[in-house]
C-alpha cells in the first residue's frame, strides 16, 4: 500500500487534484478528515510528548481521545446540519455554523473498525488510570487520569503509526483498491511530523498564484475578508513550508502548480503517477479543469489593493515563477 498525501496553503488546487486521482482504478480515497493535523489530533498529541509531565500527558490524552470521537460518526440530523452549512450558508457568505465538529466526516463511513482502533490507541498510550483532582483543573474536566511511562517520542510514534495504518488498511480493504489517498488543507506544514509516524508517506504540493489564494482565502468563512490580510497569512504559509522543506528528503514530496495541471494535465498526471509509484490511468483526465479561475486577482482587486498585495507577497511570487 501506498501512501499518497496531497497538500497546500489551501484555495490552490488540493480538492480538484485530490477529485482526479480519486478516478484512479487503485486508490482508495477518504473525506478531509482532519484528526491528523488539527488541533487535539495525532500530530498534536505527538508534539505535546516533546514536553512531558504527568498532568500534561493526560490533559493532551484526552483532547485526542475527544477529538478521535468527534470524526468518528454522524446522524442523519448532523448530516442535514452539514449540507445547509455547505449549499446555503458558505455560498451565501452567511456567518452561521449549524452542525457540530466534523460532521462532514462521519470516518466509521470509510474505516468500518474505526471506533475500536481508537479505542484500543488511547488504551496503548495509558499504563492505568486513576480518579484524582490537581490544582488548576477545570471542575468540568475528566477527573479519571491517564497515565504512562514515559520513555520518550519515538514510542509514541509507534503506537501513532500503527492506528493509522490500521485505519489505511481498513479503507484500502472497504473500497478493495491498493493504494491510500487523502487530502488535507495545510499538512506540508506539518509534514517533517508527519514523516516522523509515516516516513513511507509522499506528498504532491500543488499551489498557484499567491496573489490568487490571497483572493480566495478572502471569500472563505475560515479566512479574514480583507485581501491584504489574506495575503500576510498566506506568504506565511508559503514561508513555512520552505522551512519545512529544509527537513525531509527531496523525495518524499513533489510540487506543481495549479496552472501546470491546466495546462498539461496528461503530463502532470503522469508525473505525480510516477513520484506515488503507481500507474497511470487515462481516467485521471476525466475532469474538466477549464474553471480554475487563473488570474482573478487582476480583476477582483483595486489598485491599491494589488499594491499591497504585491508587496507583501513580492518573495512568494518570484520564487514560485510568478513575477
Amino acid at each position: 500500500m501506498n501512501i499518497c498525501l496531497i497538500g497546500g496553503s489551501g484555495r490552490s488546487g488540493t480538492t480538484i487534484l485530490s477529485k482526479i486521482f480519486a478516478l484512479h482504478p487503485d486508490m482508495a480515497d477518504v473525506p478531509e478528515w482532519r484528526f491528523l493535523i488539527d488541533p487535539d489530533g495525532i500530530i498534536d498529541f505527538y508534539n505535546s510528548s516533546e514536553n512531558w509531565s504527568p498532568y500534561h500527558y493526560n490533559l493532551h490524552l484526552h483532547r485526542l481521545e475527544k477529538q478521535l470521537n468527534k470524526a468518528s460518526h454522524t446522524n442523519f440530523f448532523e448530516r442535514l446540519l452539514h449540507y445547509f452549512d455547505q449549499l446555503l450558508f458558505k455560498k451565501l457568505n452567511i456567518p452561521i455554523k449549524l452542525s457540530t465538529s466534523y460532521s462532514g466526516v462521519s470516518a466509521t463511513s470509510f474505516s468500518p473498525n474505526y471506533n475500536q482502533y481508537s479505542a484500543e490507541l488511547i488504551n496503548s498510550l495509558s499504563d492505568f488510570e486513576y480518579m484524582a483532582d490537581w490544582e488548576g483543573q477545570n471542575f468540568t474536566e475528566h477527573r479519571k487520569q491517564f497515565y504512562k511511562n514515559f520513555s520518550g517520542k519515538e514510542e509514541i510514534a509507534i503506537f501513532l503509526r500503527k492506528f493509522l495504518t490500521n485505519i489505511m488498511v481498513d479503507v484500502t480493504n472497504q473500497q478493495d483498491k491498493e493504494h491510500y489517498l487523502e487530502k488535507n488543507t495545510w499538512n506540508i506544514l506539518w509534514f517533517d511530523k508527519i514523516l516522523e509516524i509515516l516516513p513511507d508517506a509522499k506528498l504532491v504540493h500543488i499551489y498557484r498564484d499567491p496573489r490568487d489564494i490571497s483572493v480566495s482565502f478572502s471569500k472563505q468563512l475560515w479566512m479574514p475578508n480583507d485581501v491584504v490580510q489574506c495575503a500576510k497569512i498566506c506568504k506565511d504559509i508559503f514561508n513555512q513550508w520552505e522551512e519545512i522543506k529544509k527537513r525531509v528528503p527531496d523525495e518524499s514530496y513533489y510540487e506543481l502548480s495549479l496552472e501546470s495541471l491546466v495546462e498539461s494535465s496528461e503530463q502532470k498526471t503522469k508525473d505525480i503517477c510516477q513520484f506515488w509509484n503507481i500507474d497511470w490511468d487515462r481516467k485521471l483526465l476525466d475532469i474538466d479543469l477549464s474553471r480554475s479561475n487563473s488570474g482573478r486577482w487582476k480583476s477582483e482587486l483595486n489598485q491599491q489593493q494589488k499594491e499591497k498585495v504585491n508587496s507583501i507577497l513580492n518573495n512568494t511570487i518570484v520564487r514560485l515563477g510568478y513575477e
